[in-house]
């Protein structure tokens, strides 16, 4: 009886090994980044057809400011290694100041956070509508990951620029 079950049992472990064990594509190995600095990460928008600007905050943080797809983000550097200059995680930013009147309200924003995944919408100190996305990089992600999340983040701010704010 146990015999039986064994079979096929080991084939579905086979295939599953010999599906997750191929390469990204027919030789073609993904490298893979488990920090990011600010220099790889301005040749990876760069790569993009993006410019970009790196600054820091008046504590010391580095950030790289850049506009993609009409949205002007900042990208803040979060999780330093110990004496390197490499983070584990990055966090992707968008606002936008508007009128009073133009503002989304807190139900609003709500009931779009529940209806969407990956990023979140919220009002900032002054009511200006946010969005920011995180990126989380220890245990590693490839290349195309980061520029998918890049894209995500854009196209999912214009969205809401969109729907919520009307632009």
């Amino acid at each position: 009886m146990l015999t039986k079950w064994l079979l096929p049992v080991a084939a579905i472990v086979l295939v599953t090994i010999c599906a997750v064990a191929q390469p990204v594509s027919a030789g073609h190995t993904a490298i893979v980044y488990d920090s990011i600095n600010t220099v790889l990460f301005s040749e990876i928008l760069s790569e993009m057809g993006i410019d970009c600007n790196i600054e820091r905050t008046p504590s010391g943080r580095p950030y790289i400011s850049f506009r993609h797809q009409d949205v002007k983000t900042v990208a803040f550097l979060y999780d330093q290694i110990e004496d390197t200059d490499s983070y584990e995680s990055l966090l992707l930013y968008a606002s936008w100041s508007l009128n009073t009147a133009d503002k989304p309200s807190l139900s609003v924003i709500n009931e779009w956070n529940s209806d969407n995944r990956w990023v979140r919408l919220y009002l900032d100190s002054v009511n200006d509508p946010c969005v920011d996305m995180d990126l989380l990089l220890n245990g590693g992600v490839t290349l195309s990951n980061i520029k998918n999340v890049i894209n995500r983040f854009v196209t999912v701010a214009n969205v809401f620029k969109g729907e919520l704010l009307g632009n």
